[in-house]
C-alpha cells in the first residue's frame, strides 16, 4: 500500500462553490463528501489505496483523488469515471485550475506534473526544482502556478509553461497560497511567512511575530486579496492584514 512520511495535502478540501467539503482520514482509502447545509455525509468514495490528496474540477461535478494512482469521480453519482495515471510515488498535493488543468506533486519527485482533466491525459512535467516538491497551487484565474520544495519557490506562467520567478531570499518550508486576485503569494518558511508580490517580483513583507510563541508555521491561506491566515505547529491560528506589512 502507498505510504509516505512526508507532509501531504491532509484531511479536507472544499468544493469551489463551498457547498461541499471532502474529508480524508490519515492512512485510509475513503473520501467523504459533506453537505455544508445539512452537515451530513452525502457520498463516500472508496479509493483503490490510501488517499493522500483530492481536488475538485472547476464545475464541482468531478473530483480527483490520489495516492500512487489518480482517479476521477462523478460527484453527483459517486461513480468512478476514469483513471488519470498509475504513478511510481504517492501524490502529496493536487490542484485544478479554472481551465481544467490538474497539477500534482509526488513524494520524492522534483517535478510538477500537469494533466488535462477533461481528456484524462498527461500533458507535461515542469522541471526546475532540485529537491522533491511538497506543494503546488494555482492562482484563481489559472494563469500562474506556484510550486514549493525545501530549496525553492517557483512561479510558473501557465500560458508559456515557463518558470518566471524564483525568489532568492525565500527558503520555503511546506505550503504556499495565492491571494484571491493573484497579486500576492504567501509562503511558509518554517518560523515565518513571507509574502511575494507576483507582479513586482519582490518580497513585500515577512510575518515573523509568530516565531517566539508558536513554533514552526505549518500552514497559510489567503482569505481574500488582503487577509492572510496562518497556523503554527502549536495549533495557534493568526490573521494578518497584508496592507499593514507592505
Amino acid at each position: 500500500m502507498a505510504r509516505t512520511d512526508a507532509p501531504h495535502d491532509g484531511q479536507c478540501r472544499f468544493s469551489n462553490s463551498g457547498s461541499i467539503l471532502a474529508t480524508m482520514n490519515d492512512y485510509q482509502e475513503y473520501v467523504y463528501l459533506w453537505d455544508m447545509v445539512s452537515l451530513k455525509v452525502v457520498k463516500t468514495f472508496k479509493h483503490r489505496d490510501l488517499v493522500f490528496a483530492c481536488a475538485f474540477a472547476p464545475s464541482d461535478n468531478v473530483m480527483i483523488t490520489a495516492s500512487d494512482a489518480m482517479y476521477a469521480w462523478d460527484v453527483s453519482t459517486g461513480q468512478k469515471i476514469g483513471q488519470l495515471a498509475k504513478l511510481e510515488n504517492a501524490v502529496l498535493r493536487l490542484d485544478v485550475s479554472r481551465n481544467n488543468i490538474l497539477a500534482s506533486v509526488s513524494n520524492q519527485q522534483t517535478d510538477v506534473r500537469l494533466w488535462d482533466v477533461s481528456r484524462m491525459q498527461f500533458l507535461r512535467s515542469l522541471n526546475r526544482h532540485v529537491q522533491p516538491c511538497r506543494w503546488c497551487v494555482f492562482a484563481a484565474d489559472g494563469t500562474m502556478l506556484a510550486s514549493v520544495s525545501s530549496d525553492a519557490l517557483c512561479l510558473w506562467d501557465m500560458r508559456t509553461r515557463d518558470c518566471i520567478g524564483i525568489p532568492k531570499n525565500i527558503k520555503p518550508y511546506q505550503q504556499c497560497s495565492f491571494s484571491s486576485d493573484g497579486t500576492y503569494l504567501a509562503v511558509t518558511c518554517k518560523h515565518d511567512v513571507r509574502v511575494w508580490d507576483t507582479r513586482m517580483q519582490r518580497t513585500i513583507s515577512m510575518v515573523a511575530s509568530m516565531q517566539s510563541d508558536s513554533g514552526v508555521v505549518s500552514g497559510c491561506c489567503f482569505i481574500d486579496k488582503d487577509m492572510l491566515a496562518t497556523v503554527s505547529a502549536r495549533d495557534k491560528l493568526n490573521g494578518w492584514n497584508i496592507n499593514i506589512w507592505k
